[in-house]
């Protein structure tokens, strides 16, 4: 490397000992520069896994959501009486809404993934909330078994969402932090890199003239 080089030829000329120290700074700041991407790979890798798992827990909420709103849909078709039409249009409204807020946090996903702003991602978690309470007030108005097991399963996978989110907003809060570092210390090898060839150069130059003279 150019780092090696410069070494190499600092052995070769004791008068070129004081470079030694500008070398050795733009060592140091280029290790912690390797170590930064480092860090950066390995919390895009983890992003990645995690997105990828959110996507299957995603599928799993929207299926469960639109079968049972087929199925209470289906079911307001067949009701006669005032008071189960009432109450059946109620499960369409809150089902559709679960459904809003769903395809409303995937957006906030999208949003923190594109901007690198977990911000998105903060204000999205709550929406959860709102669902559960849904769910809860749905709950002690189903009475058949399979539209019981969807509002289970909405909630399950619900809560896996939730929780891939808060691993997704940590890791592009870190990715975020490396990243400004990053360019910190890129900048500041450059400037140290600037220093030390302009000190290399002066030095090299008092060199050549002790052996011209």
């Amino acid at each position: 490397s150019h780092i090696r080089d410069g070494y190499s030829l600092i052995d070769k000329s004791a008068d070129l000992s004081g470079f030694k120290e500008s070398i050795s700074k733009v060592e140091n700041e280029v290790e912690i520069y390797t170590k930064l991407v480092d860090s950066l790979a390995t919390d895009i890798s983890a992003a990645i896994l995690v997105r990828e798992k959110m996507a299957s827990y995603a599928k799993v909420y929207m299926d469960n959501c639109y079968e049972y709103l087929r199925n209470q849909q289906e079911q307001l078709t067949e009701e006669k009486e005032y008071s189960k039409i009432s109450e059946r249009s109620y499960k369409v409204s809150e089902a559709s809404g679960i459904i809003d807020l769903g395809n409303w946090t995937r957006m906030a996903v999208w949003k923190t993934l594109a901007l690198r702003d977990p911000k998105y991602l903060d204000e999205a978690l709550a929406n959860f909330e709102v669902v559960n309470k849904k769910v809860a007030k749905l709950k002690p108005l189903t009475r058949r078994e399979v539209t019981m097991k969807q509002l289970e399963g909405i909630l399950r996978a619900g809560e896996d969402y939730r929780r891939g989110m808060v691993e997704l907003r940590d890791r592009v809060q870190s990715v975020s932090a490396n990243v400004q570092k990053a360019d910190e210390v890129a900048s500041k090898v450059l400037e140290v890199a600037q220093e030390a060839a302009k000190f290399g150069m002066t030095q090299s130059d008092g060199v050549a003239l002790d052996t011209t003279n």
